[in-house]
């Protein structure tokens, strides 16, 4: 069974990519461990702006879940999650 969220916040939009008009395409990488902690964040995109990167993680740092299971017992998993970076129009 996957880990599910239990606190997802989304990530702040930086100012300064917000300023240029930018938008990204993140892909974070972490595990969930077995108290539904996230660690051993990884970020990464094809060719955006660092804000975002850093963005993502500490959006990331904030995440809760509840632990995948196997056999009935909570295990340690690597969960990846896109995220979009776009200005509303």
């Amino acid at each position: 069974m996957p880990p599910a969220p239990l606190a997802f916040a989304q990530p702040r939009f930086p100012a300064a990519a917000e300023q240029l008009g930018l938008a990204a395409d993140v892909l974070v990488s972490f595990v969930v461990d077995i108290d539904g902690h996230v660690s051993q964040i990884d970020a990464r995109c094809a060719a955006c702006d660092a804000s975002f990167l850093r963005a993502a993680r500490a959006a990331a740092r904030t995440w809760r879940f509840t632990p995948a299971r196997l056999h009935g017992q909570p295990v340690r998993v690597r969960v990846e999650q896109p995220l979009h970076f776009e200005l509303d129009e």
